[in-house]
């Protein structure tokens, strides 16, 4: 059952989040969004009360300063199944103002798990703490980055690595592809391909559709609609 749950966190797309830019100091963004597979989903024991077909995700930045971003970052699965919580500080390394953007990241937070019994469910929770290096460069009309996390949990280290691609030929739209490689702490390695489009309907919200499409590994494709907020 852990393995599976875990499989599914690590899986959930995160798209153009946490990169190498710093928050600009008092700003705040905003991220709403719920990614849906085909099929309901069920934990090893098949119990249907606890299937999902949705998870539900929120993420917060804000600038503290010119280098250091605050943030939060949680999903939950619309039954309640399983969820985790994480608050963040990303630092920015070297120049503020170079091509080569970098910037180091610290995360601790909880996973919780719902756990089956004979006649009963309970949450079994868990602690976890995050490490995260980040890379980005800015292009004429977008940028490419880099993501590699490494999560520490009771179970073991699980390592995530997001590549992605930005293209922004015109000031409503944005193109985004992603590559998401992982390896759990427990099971097999996966890759996935997730390509969005983001659509800037004012002057402070976007609108992202996208899609998850596993490569390799366990998973099934999913679709993923959200809204960015920036103040």
């Amino acid at each position: 059952m852990r393995l599976l749950v875990l499989l599914l966190m690590l899986i959930s797309p995160s798209l153009s989040f946490a990169g190498a830019w710093p928050r600009e100091k008092g700003g705040v963004f905003l991220s709403f969004s719920t990614t849906t597979r085909p099929s309901p989903q069920t934990h090893a024991t098949q119990i249907p009360e606890l299937a999902h077909s949705a998870e539900n995700s929120l993420y917060a930045e804000y600038g503290l300063s010119k280098r250091v971003t605050l943030g939060f970052d949680g999903m939950m699965t619309d039954k309640v199944s399983y969820g985790q919580a994480l608050i963040f500080a990303r630092v920015a390394l070297g120049r503020l103002e170079a091509q080569n953007r970098f910037a180091a990241s610290f995360a601790v937070g909880t996973f919780i798990d719902t756990v089956i019994d004979v006649d009963h469910l309970e949450a079994e929770q868990t602690t976890l703490t995050r490490l995260g290096l980040h890379y980005g460069r800015g292009l004429n009309t977008g940028w490419v980055g880099a993501d590699i996390f490494a999560t520490q949990e009771k179970s073991g280290t699980s390592l995530k690595l997001d590549a992605t691609w930005g293209l922004k030929p015109w000031e409503r739209w944005m193109f985004i592809a992603q590559l998401q490689a992982g390896q759990p702490a427990e099971g097999d390695s996966y890759t996935n391909f997730a390509p969005s489009v983001v659509w800037k309907m004012n002057k402070r919200m976007r609108i992202e559709v996208g899609l998850v499409q596993p490569l390799g590994g366990d998973g099934e494709a999913a679709l993923k609609l959200g809204s960015w907020t920036e103040f």
